[in-house]
């Protein structure tokens, strides 16, 4: 597996406007033949910081998924409602 981790500071004011974005991402995404899991998590004490944990049967599932039509769109949407940059951490998982 291939592990994708993408660490989000969004605005505060555009926090609901963010998870509309990365719904509309998330729901394509899962479809896709080589996503295994697809998950949009919430900070708790800092509500507008996400974590967006993809995990890929292989890297190149990972590019596939980089040129589907709904990245495309997450890509051209998100920018605008960041604080600051995002930050993505790749894995391999070990165990299974």
């Amino acid at each position: 597996m291939y592990i994708v981790h993408v660490s989000m500071k969004v605005k505060e004011d555009a926090v609901n406007n963010f998870i509309e974005v990365v719904e509309d991402n998330r729901k394509h995404s899962i479809q896709e033949e080589g996503i295994v899991q697809f998950d949009v998590f919430q900070e708790k004490e800092e509500p507008s910081r996400f974590l967006i944990i993809e995990v890929y049967k292989t890297p190149e599932d990972q590019a596939k998924h980089r040129e589907t039509e709904h990245f495309a769109r997450f890509k051209e949407r998100v920018p605008e409602l960041l604080e600051e940059p995002y930050t993505i951490t790749t894995y391999n998982n070990v165990f299974a």
